[in-house]
């Protein structure tokens, strides 16, 4: 498309590194296609329907939200840079208004099935057991 952008990562990461063939050095996007990448913990996991309903608070601007559907919910954890193993979740913008700029982050409010509130409040403490004893 010829509205596209090029994205280039952290500057300060190229500064003094050679560049080797076929290493990936710009991606192009649509700004118009924007969606939400989510790194769920592997801690926090809870069942998510397809289509599940996300809210999207931005660190820029927290008092709005943003809807959107999830799509995407990956079958294994991975690393994440920060040294965390999630789910990696992918969503889209449901409805016609502005879009968020690409590239911004925050915080995401997945809606998942309705469950117990003794199970909500034991979620965590079970885990913690489960991982403890092996099971």
């Amino acid at each position: 498309c010829w509205a596209c952008l090029g994205l280039f990562g952290e500057t300060s990461d190229w500064i003094g590194k050679a560049v080797t063939i076929g290493e990936q050095v710009i991606q192009i996007a649509d700004p118009t296609q924007v969606e939400i990448t989510i790194q769920l913990p592997i801690s926090d996991a809870i069942r998510l329907d397809e289509q599940a309903q996300v809210k999207l608070y931005l660190t820029s601007n927290p008092q709005t939200s943003y809807q959107a559907k999830l799509y995407y919910y990956a079958y294994q954890p991975e690393v994440t840079p920060s040294n965390i193993v999630a789910y990696k979740l992918k969503a889209r913008f449901d409805g016609e208004y502005e879009k968020p700029r690409l590239g911004q982050s925050g915080t995401a409010k997945l809606y998942g099935e309705r469950v117990p509130f003794i199970y909500y409040i034991m979620r965590k403490p079970l885990a913690a057991l489960r991982q403890w004893i092996g099971w």
